[in-house]
């Protein structure tokens, strides 16, 4: 009888701290020669057990994420009665960086920096000497340990998919793939789905989608995508349809606990992709006056920059994503006032290099007067656009 309650007490305990009787994911790291940890993981929060090899001693460190702003660290460390908790909000620097409310300490766990060699000398400044009262060394630790589990998470935790459009001047039935300097394989192939041809661009258009571990992709540098088995002559081509998977799992590292991994990239097998949206014609005199950078805000009150360049070419560059259309003058909304259409839009990531055809993601710019004015809604919404060069 006392096994069993105990056995209803231990269970209960497990259910009430983890909200199911489901026993979390959990893997181990060996983040230095001094320290190992044992890390369990959910959707909404990473609890690690991080023990001293020779003493054995251990301590928590846990990371509760809360919605998109906000998200909280605790230290735990029952020998010494520790039980400190920092609440860090996110901010904009430079893309995602965060901020400690308490201490007033940077860190960027989430944005990937460049390292020389020494992102390890935080654990072992802490491991030489652990303070669990010294924020200046232990956030640090916070930092380097959170850079691991997400290292290991972009390695060898859920699945990268690939999915997208493929365009062509032929039908093709198949799409190949290899990775780094290997040799296209009939192995490695996936079957192009519909196939038909496009009203607008009168291109073949198809739809593809493959999946891996990422355990499979760990070792890999690119993934190159091909109609042909024969590798193309044309190395802009070849190059232009391949996924830089060193700058993937950085992107993948930055969102730790999603366990699925979706990249939309569109596949132009026989045209240079930076070819496309170039007109053949000259501006308009009368729209001459309108080239040039511009400023303003979105409806979420981000930051938009983007130019309007000779040939009627549209360009914005936001971090690492730049997209390229067209623009001209016409008619915008229902009440058909003047103002400039913004379509056409092509977009790549630079880093990753995905990449894609126009869907639909044109945007028209009101003119009133000598007043430019985004987005186009009710009058109390317009954001200013003002010109900057």
């Amino acid at each position: 009888m006392k096994k069993i309650l105990t056995l209803t007490i231990i269970l209960f305990t497990y259910i009430f701290a983890f909200g199911q009787a489901k026993v979390a994911d959990e893997f181990k790291l060996s983040i230095s020669e001094d320290i190992n940890v044992v890390v369990q993981h959910s959707k909404d929060w990473i609890k690690t057990i991080n023990r001293f090899t020779e003493s054995k001693s251990e301590f928590q460190v846990e990371y509760h994420f809360d919605g998109k702003q906000l998200f909280y660290i605790r230290l735990v460390k029952p020998d010494l009665q520790i039980d400190k908790t920092y609440e860090v909000k996110r901010i904009k620097i430079n893309g995602y960086g965060y901020l400690n409310k308490k201490t007033d300490y940077k860190i960027d766990f989430f944005f990937p920096r460049e390292t020389q060699g020494n992102e390890n000398e935080s654990i072992k400044l802490f491991t030489d000497n652990p303070n669990f009262t010294d924020d200046k060394q232990l956030i640090p630790y916070f930092e380097e340990l959170y850079r691991h589990i997400a290292k290991h998470f972009a390695e060898n935790v859920g699945t990268v998919a690939f999915f997208g459009n493929t365009i062509a001047d032929k039908k093709n039935e198949f799409l190949y793939y290899r990775f780094d300097n290997d040799d296209f394989s009939p192995a490695q192939k996936m079957k192009i789905e519909r196939n038909y041809v496009e009203n607008y661009s009168k291109k073949y258009e198809g739809n593809y989608r493959i999946e891996f571990d990422r355990k499979k992709l760990k070792d890999h540098k690119k993934i190159y995508f091909s109609a042909s088995l024969t590798n193309s002559k044309d190395t802009i081509l070849l190059n232009q349809n391949s996924i830089n998977l060193i700058e993937l799992r950085k992107q993948i590292a930055s969102s730790v606990t999603d366990k699925e991994t979706t990249i939309n990239n569109d596949i132009f097998l026989d045209q240079h992709f930076d070819k496309l949206v170039i007109a053949q014609k000259e501006t308009p005199k009368e729209e001459n006056k309108y080239i040039g950078t511009y400023i303003t805000k979105s409806r979420e009150d981000e930051e938009i920059v983007f130019e309007l360049r000779e040939k009627n070419i549209y360009y914005s560059k936001n971090g690492d994503i730049e997209k390229t259309g067209q623009w001209k003058i016409g008619n915008v909304n229902f009440l058909k006032n003047e103002g400039i259409n913004i379509y056409n839009i092509y977009t790549i990531n630079q880093k990753i290099g995905n990449k894609r055809k126009p869907a639909g993601d044109g945007f028209d710019i009101l003119i009133d007067k000598e007043k430019l004015f985004y987005p186009i809604s009710l009058p109390e919404v317009w954001n200013k656009i003002e010109k900057i060069e």
